[in-house]
């Protein structure tokens, strides 16, 4: 049962992450009109906590987003990373910038998302299709080394081959890349 009042808009953008007079890189996983969710290499952040999260959008412009810690899940990190987090935020007062943000990223969404399942058919992992925000869009298939297992990964890069790197790294590690193509 999902539990949340709002739809999830999957995305795949660098952010920085301010908290406890801290800067951290982390990476935009996904936003709606009431919150947010930041992969953070490093360290938890205990619930509470009031957090900043910069975004860079596609014209250069910052979005502040003013928010407060909800959660801290500990993930397995990548090859080159010691720890990583998943950081859900709650945004108590989204600005219009937010929402106009959030708005804009649901529509290129559902132009992008294909038609509903049937009744009872499995349902998409969650990190399936995260979108990032900028350059065109990639179609990346990967598969799991060793197994039958494969997921397809869209992400907004320059090029074929920073598409397939960046897919690499939200993957994680034993997955090879099978093919890389515009979405």
């Amino acid at each position: 049962m999902d539990r949340r009042r709002q739809n999830r808009v999957r995305l795949c953008t660098p952010c920085e992450l301010q908290a406890n007079g801290r800067k951290f890189a982390g990476t935009l996983v996904d936003l709606s009109e009431g919150g947010l969710s930041v992969r953070l290499p490093g360290e938890e952040l205990e619930n509470g906590t009031p957090a900043v999260v910069v975004l860079t959008l596609p014209r250069g412009e910052r979005l502040i987003v003013e928010s407060l810690v909800w959660h801290s899940r500990r993930l397995k990190p990548s090859r080159n990373e010691k720890s990583v987090w998943m950081v859900g935020l709650v945004v108590a007062n989204p600005s219009e910038a937010y929402l106009k943000l959030v708005a804009e990223r649901s529509e290129v969404r559902a132009t992008r998302r294909p038609s509903p399942q049937a009744p009872g058919a499995a349902a998409p992992s969650p990190a399936a299709a995260p979108e990032a925000m900028v350059g065109p869009a990639w179609r990346v298939r990967l598969q799991l080394s060793g197994s039958p297992r494969s997921r397809t990964i869209l992400v907004e890069t320059e090029s074929a081959e920073d598409a397939a790197a960046r897919a690499l790294e939200i993957a994680g590690a034993h997955w090879i890349v099978l093919e890389v193509a515009k979405a």
